[in-house]
């Protein structure tokens, strides 16, 4: 029995401490947190749960974003090794393809049209879609159907994905990768525009060129005609020795001078000519 005057706490009155599996000290814990701690506690602890599940889920979500960027950026990295506009299609379909979705496009390059669907050969009824939606705004999008349409390409997508979070990051992607397709596109239509320019340049500087030599060609035969018909009149003339000697250098003076000239051209020629196999070089 311990004194009245001893202020030690009794063994009764000291806590006691278990020493259990982790199970059994869980369920004190949850039981305590029921049935001892303060409700001002209890919301705190429940509110830093939260916090914590919504840290973790934007986590895993921006994680998951840069995934499907990375597919983004790789596509637009290989859209500029690739040079025509089935390529192009092929490369958009294979994209998507990564993101599990079933898609079809329709790429029109000053007249050529070109179809590729992840399930080939197009079908009739994509094929059609894909030609109704060339009209229509840049988006539409009904149940699982998506399509883009830029100026010369139009995408369709079959399989969207029902979870909106999802269904709104894809949208984003799809509308993004649309517009660099586009713009490589665009590129397509330059190069080809420049190429059919320097391809009709080429061919103008070629025909040029042979007049230019034929007329060279030509102005030599008459200047040498012109001499040997300026000898035979004077034998008819009754000149002098002299007198025809003195015409026929003048004569020949003059055609010497036009032949120097025709000569000095060449270096024109020259020129033209250079410009002509540089011009079928990027045609």
């Amino acid at each position: 029995m311990q004194d009245p005057g001893d202020k030690r706490p009794t063994a009764a009155a000291c806590p006691a401490l278990f020493i259990g599996n982790e199970n059994m000290i869980n369920d004190k814990h949850s039981a305590t947190l029921d049935n001892e701690t303060p409700a001002h506690i209890k919301a705190l602890i429940e509110s830093l749960e939260a916090n914590a599940n919504t840290s973790m889920k934007t986590a895993m979500t921006a994680m998951t974003n840069m995934g499907e960027m990375g597919v983004l950026l790789a596509f637009m990295s290989n859209s500029f090794s690739i040079g025509n506009t089935h390529e192009l299609a092929v490369l958009i379909v294979d994209t998507l393809k990564r993101y599990e979705l079933d898609s079809a496009v329709q790429i029109s390059l000053l007249g050529d049209v070109t179809y590729v669907s992840s399930q080939e050969p197009i079908s009739q009824e994509d094929k059609d879609i894909l030609i109704k939606s060339r009209h229509i705004e840049r988006m539409q999008e009904e149940n699982q159907q998506f399509i883009v349409n830029y100026d010369d390409a139009t995408l369709l997508v079959k399989n969207m994905p029902e979870d909106e979070e999802t269904r709104g990051r894809y949208r984003d992607h799809l509308t993004s990768l649309m517009e660099a397709a586009n713009a490589r596109l665009q590129s397509f239509m330059v190069h080809q525009e420049i190429s059919e320019v320097v391809k009709d340049a080429s061919q103008s500087l070629t025909e040029i060129e042979k007049i230019h030599r034929q007329q060279k060609e030509i102005t030599t035969k008459i200047t040498d005609e012109l001499s040997q018909q300026l000898a035979k009149t004077f034998d008819g003339m009754g000149l002098t020795e002299e007198q025809e000697d003195d015409i026929l250098d003048f004569v020949h003076v003059s055609v010497e001078c036009l032949l120097e000239n025709l000569k000095s051209s060449n270096q024109a020629d020259n020129m033209l000519v250079d410009i002509i196999k540089r011009l079928k070089h990027y045609s």
